[in-house]
């Protein structure tokens, strides 16, 4: 189980890795045909904006997992062991909750963007199916946020990857 989550873990950051690079090329190539030799990367803004989708949402279920997202520690050092895992796990529950109606709301707005067939610029890309990544990766996070929930109520938290060092966390 560790080892694929481990996997997955380095399959998630490679194809993040990938969309950056992606996105600087694409924006160099852009920045230097725009203003050397007056021909711009045709699309250049629709590509990045995809590919921005891809990063942010890809990232997201991973980024919950490893406990890497922004967060602030106003009362952690006035609680307890026992009342700082109920603290995580009631925060994680309500997370879970909203992340499964944003991923709701964008699987619906998916569906609608599909019907209308809407696109944008100048490469004409369908809209619908950045909305439905989004929508699917949001829903992994929601799962992702009720593992954290189930392992903290039964002590077993913070969830941790195997190639995840202690000191992960900066929050904490």
């Amino acid at each position: 189980m560790e080892r694929a989550a481990a996997g997955m873990s380095w399959l998630v950051r490679a194809l993040v890795a990938m969309a950056l690079l992606a996105m600087m090329v694409i924006t160099c190539l852009d920045v230097i045909g725009r203003y050397l030799i007056n021909r711009p990367f045709p699309g250049a803004a629709e590509l990045v904006q995809y590919l921005l989708i891809a990063t942010i949402f890809i990232a997201l279920p991973l980024v919950t997992l490893r406990h890497e997202h922004v967060s602030i520690s106003l009362i952690d050092s006035m609680l307890g062991s026992g009342a700082l895992r109920v603290q995580r796990a009631l925060v994680s529950g309500a997370s879970a909750v909203v992340v499964a109606m944003l991923c709701h709301r964008l699987w619906l707005h998916a569906q609608m963007l599909a019907e209308n067939r809407d696109v944008i610029g100048f490469l004409n890309l369908p809209v619908a199916p950045a909305a439905y990544l989004a929508s699917i990766f949001t829903g992994l996070t929601a799962c992702v946020l009720g593992a954290v929930v189930v392992a903290e109520l039964i002590g077993k938290g913070p969830l941790r990857l195997a190639d995840q060092g202690q000191g992960a966390s900066s929050a904490e």
